[in-house]
């Protein structure tokens, strides 16, 4: 049966308002967006933020901008009624954040918003007291005078108590505290002669002095592994300007929440920006790998189309390519030399006072013997027998050798001869557990020829290939896969001595979500007060100085995922470039290579091996053409 066709009707003003904050209100970090922007439009230079309950309990913003006179109040909180637009013309010409006229009467009809300012007259006009108006859910329920001195403060409750849809869609109090933070952080670093808080009730979350430089505002959010890399750029063509700080590729991470971009001062996410940034680190990052930036492009208002979003979070270009170049040119002075590493903070004295300690079972292990056990445990991959267990005895370490290129131990029929191989150059060298003796060659297993550089191996096929592998990346993988496929916890070893980390404030948080995954990889962690780390026990396979690193480089967010963290202490744990192996180190490493699943990468995407042939090399050497 067909259906009537339905009556054309107009929203009632609650239902429209309703729709209008769908779009503009998502979530509390929405409403703490759109009040700073106003705050800043009113030309405030102190902006004070309090949020309690993950914003769903109150939002406070105070400011000392010039506030509103009483009888705008009730039109502030009306929509489409603003004091940025008098005609179509002037979006063109658009500089300010709000100009919608939505912010305030959305996020007044799906909360109770109280809203005081003190009217701030210019000189030929008399001086007017502060005055409120209150709304609930959209209705006017009262207003009159107040007392504040200067600026506007807006108090927001209960926000969606009347949209319980919308309501059961938010995250947990930590979380949308975190998103408030994450959008007033990125405020914050855009305007730089503002002095802005975040708070809680009873505590200070952020606080940012007015007059501070980018890097100083960085600084307080980021851990110093990653501000100490920062570098500086700034170019300009004709109206156009990007500018900003873009982080060394070595502490890229696995997320792009350290990628900060603004288009004429408002936070934006645009994808254009972004993939042009990441083009530019192209060839020096993983493909799973952002970078640490804060982009600023500065460009006239009417070659940018800000009214493409609600939020104002989204904007469209006028000439997209010119813009990307443009970028690219400011990145080249970036990466114009090279970055420097940065050092890892020294540790401080452990102040008075131990939360959460953890006493390790057994008692720690004589200095003698810490780096034995670590070293121990490569031996144990090296050998046949995967199981052998038992202390090899140390023996004195070997001088350094000039040479870059060490010979297999066995005479062949290529004219390698035999030639004595040293320990490898560690604090102590380990003789590696006794196994099946290696034939020199097997008609069906590649000829190992040689070490070259302490660093590749050499092997030669038996269909006459020169294969070439490279040490470090066979034992990450070998040590990834058996790291994953364990399903058991990390063996640990305790410290004679515990060794002690300085947390940032980014650390430190980071650090309470990464404690149980931490335990599992085989550290023992104790917190010592509030700003202070001490390491009791470490992987069996890192000697201290690799844990604290390990340690240092998780907590700079280096690996957001568990598989993430295998493959950084696989990298940890695994033998270095310009370590000397033995003969019986070399087979047994190739063993345990063979036998993982996938053999022809390590876990960061690098390849193991390389092959050339008779035939590249007939070429190579043009005896060929």
């Amino acid at each position: 049966m067909p259906m009537k066709p339905s009556h054309i009707r107009l929203l009632p003003p609650e239902v429209q308002n309703q729709i209008a904050a769908g779009e503009v209100v998502e979530r509390p970090a929405s409403v703490v967006k759109e009040l700073v922007e106003n705050c800043i439009d009113a030309g405030a230079d102190t902006i004070k933020v309090e949020i309690s309950d993950g914003g769903r309990g109150t939002i406070s913003v105070q400011d000392n901008g010039r506030g509103m006179p009483a009888e705008e109040l009730p039109l502030a909180l009306t929509r489409h009624a603003t004091s940025k637009l008098a005609s179509i013309h002037d979006l063109d010409t658009m500089s300010s954040f709000g100009f919608r006229g939505e912010a305030l009467p959305s996020i007044a009809s799906v909360s109770s918003c109280r809203i005081t300012s003190a009217w701030t007259p210019g000189p030929d006009e008399d001086p007017q007291e502060a005055s409120f108006i209150q709304v609930v859910h959209g209705h006017i329920t009262d207003q009159g005078p107040a007392a504040l001195a200067q600026g506007t403060r807006v108090e927001i409750r209960d926000l969606f108590t009347n949209v319980p849809a919308r309501l059961k869609f938010l995250k947990t109090p930590a979380t949308e505290t975190k998103r408030c933070s994450d959008i007033f952080v990125r405020m914050a670093m855009a305007h730089l002669d503002v002095d802005f808080e975040l708070g809680q009730p009873g505590r200070s979350m952020y606080r940012f002095l007015r007059g501070q430089t980018l890097a100083q505002r960085i600084q307080v959010l980021w851990p110093p592994l990653v501000t100490e890399g920062l570098r500086a750029f700034s170019c300009s063509r004709d109206s156009l300007r990007v500018h900003g700080l873009a982080g060394s590729p070595e502490t890229a991470q696995s997320r792009g929440d350290r990628i900060f971009l603004y288009v004429n001062g408002r936070p934006v996410q645009d994808k254009l920006l972004l993939g042009a940034l990441r083009q530019a680190y192209k060839g020096r990052l993983l493909s799973r790998e952002y970078p640490q930036a804060v982009l600023f492009l500065e460009i006239p208002p009417n070659q940018v189309d800000v009214n493409v979003h609600p939020a104002k979070t989204e904007v469209r270009f006028q000439d997209e390519s010119e813009i990307f170049s443009l970028l690219h040119r400011a990145m080249d002075q970036v990466f114009s030399k090279p970055f420097a590493v940065p050092d890892s903070p020294e540790p401080v004295a452990a102040p008075q006072g131990r939360l959460e300690i953890e006493v390790p079972e057994t008692p720690p292990a004589p200095i003698q013997n810490r780096d034995r056990t670590a070293l121990h445990e490569h031996a144990r991959l090296f050998a046949h027998d995967p199981e052998s267990t038992a202390d090899a005895p140390g023996t004195p370490e070997a001088p350094p050798s000039d040479t870059h290129f060490r010979e297999a131990p066995s005479v062949s029929e290529h004219g390698f001869h035999e030639s004595p191989i040293s320990a490898p150059p560690q604090a102590e060298a380990v003789t590696p557990p006794p196994g099946p003796s290696v034939p020199s060659h097997k008609t069906d297993e590649p000829e190992y020829l040689g070490q070259l550089g302490d660093t590749y191996l050499l092997f030669r096929t038996p269909d006459r290939q020169l294969e070439i592998l490279d040490q470090h990346a066979v034992h990450e993988r070998i040590l990834y896969e058996r790291f994953r496929n364990q399903g058991q916890r990390v063996d640990k070893r305790p410290l004679a001595m515990p060794l002690e980390i300085a947390l940032h404030p980014a650390q430190a948080q980071r650090l309470s979500e990464l404690w149980e995954e931490l335990g599992t990889l085989g550290f023992v962690l104790e917190r010592a007060a509030e700003t202070n780390l001490l390491i009791r026990s470490v992987p069996v396979t890192l000697s201290p100085g690799e844990a604290k690193e390990y340690i240092e480089e998780a907590l700079s967010d280096q690996g957001r995922s568990m598989d993430d963290r295998w493959i950084m202490l696989a990298c940890r744990s695994a033998i270095k470039a310009g370590q000397e192996l033995t003969r019986d180190e070399v087979m047994g490493l190739l063993d345990g290579w063979k036998a993982t699943e996938a053999p022809e990468h390590c876990p960061h995407g690098r390849p193991v091996r390389v092959r050339l042939s008779m035939n590249r090399l007939e070429k190579m050497f043009k005896r060929k053409p």
